[in-house]
């Protein structure tokens, strides 16, 4: 658990510095997380056949995201599943209901790191053997 906690705030303060991280996905590959103010900078750590199968219009992703506060781009790589591009500002705080009247909110604690485990689900299940659901 300790390292496991430890790892979390490695990678936010990684992501906060410097606005993309890799994030291993299974033992053979990893995704690029880019915050997406830092899009040019994080995208750079690509090789080119990778950036060559996303949009070349940057803005064209950031379109693709809407308002959403997250969103994985598979690739065909050997050792790249994808990118994940998080837009923190976009990723709900809180929720809220209209019960019997009255509004009832409750805070998510973690709701950036369930988005960014949720985004590196869908690269990972995107890597597996077609037949693996029978």
């Amino acid at each position: 658990m300790h390292i496991e906690v430890g790892y979390r705030v490695l990678a936010e303060a990684l992501f906060i510095a410097s606005g993309w991280f890799w994030a291993p996905i299974s033992q053979t590959s990893q995704a690029l997380v880019c915050h997406t103010p830092q899009l040019e900078l994080c995208l750079a750590q690509l090789p080119s056949t990778v950036k060559r199968q996303l949009p070349s219009n940057r803005a064209q992703l950031r379109l693709q995201m809407g308002g959403r506060g997250a969103m994985a781009r598979p690739v065909s790589h050997s050792s790249i599943a994808g990118v994940v591009f998080l837009s923190v500002e976009n990723i709900p705080m809180s929720s809220s209901a209209l019960w019997g009247g009255e509004v009832y909110a409750l805070p998510l604690a973690a709701s950036q790191q369930l988005t960014l485990i949720h985004e590196l689900g869908h690269l990972a299940t995107a890597r597996l053997p077609v037949d693996y659901w029978g």
